[in-house]
């Protein structure tokens, strides 16, 4: 069973990717600017947006593979898993 980050808050996902927390409750981060981001499956608790800029082989959402193409909106709700 894979093991999960749990996103309960925006913190825990700042702190994950080392980005400096500026809002207990907004972040905006771009991505160019902190640590690499392993692979790994999220477990949100939060709402939240990602634009993606590049291209993504497979990102694992729910219980399915999807391949994103550059400029894709992916948003979450609490309770979902994603990542890759």
């Amino acid at each position: 069973m894979p093991k999960f980050l749990k996103v309960d808050s925006v913190s825990v996902y700042e702190h994950s990717i080392g980005y400096k927390n500026l809002h207990p409750l907004v972040s905006v981060i771009p991505y160019a600017s902190v640590t690499p981001i392993h692979n790994s499956l999220n477990q949100y608790g939060v709402y939240a947006l990602f634009l993606l800029e590049n291209n993504i082989e497979e990102l694992n959402y729910g219980m399915g593979k999807y391949d994103y193409q550059a400029g894709t909106l992916i948003t979450v709700a609490p309770e979902q898993i994603g990542g890759r």
